[in-house]
């Protein structure tokens, strides 16, 4: 009898598990750059059109979480209904053409399925954000003010790293013929080989 309750009690959390999350597709305007904000685990995906990919439990409207393209900046962000509602953890799968840089705000996991392959990287974060990335680019900028932990990997002539506050950015396996690095705070940024 026991084991026959605990085997309903598995399948019924199992399957309220499954049924919690929602997804929805959204094809996007070209963009180069994007600026995101909330609590998002954002993975990197080259593709030959961009698009999006958004996961996150149906309690919250999907409706909620905006993707607007001007002038090739692509914001993303959920919009709150109301101001003491939770921000919902989201799951973005962001298909891109081309990328030039990245703002992010919140608490921002970040990760590139891929290396990343362009002329300039720049990333700023801001907030709570951690990342793994791969690089093939000419010149790399990124800055982290507030909590940040960044791996980055490949290959850049120039690399400029900043961490301002509690973090690290841990670039030894990144190659550079030029590095400039700063760290403030409780902070340090580890670099590869020149």
């Amino acid at each position: 009898m026991k084991l026959r309750t605990v085997a309903l009690l598995l399948l019924f959390s199992t399957s309220s598990l499954i049924i919690a999350q929602q997804t929805e597709n959204r094809n996007l305007e070209s963009f180069n750059e994007v600026v995101l904000w909330g609590r998002v685990e954002l993975y990197l995906v080259k593709s030959n059109a961009p698009s999006i990919k958004i996961e996150m439990k149906k309690k919250y409207a999907m409706t909620d979480f905006v993707t607007k393209v001007r002038n090739g900046k692509l914001q993303a962000y959920y919009k709150k209904p109301h101001k003491h509602d939770t921000e919902p953890k989201v799951i973005v799968y962001l298909y891109y053409t081309e990328l030039e840089g990245l703002e992010l705000s919140g608490l921002v996991t970040l990760v590139s399925e891929e290396t990343i392959h362009t002329e300039s990287l720049e990333i700023q974060g801001d907030g709570i954000v951690k990342g793994d990335i791969d690089v093939e680019v000419k010149n790399l900028r990124i800055s982290l003010d507030g909590i940040g932990n960044m791996t980055v990997s490949g290959n850049a002539d120039c690399a400029e790293l900043r961490v301002d506050g509690l973090g690290k950015i841990n670039a030894r396996k990144l190659t550079a013929n030029e590095f400039e690095q700063h760290a403030d705070g409780f902070a340090k940024v580890r670099i590869g080989s020149r």
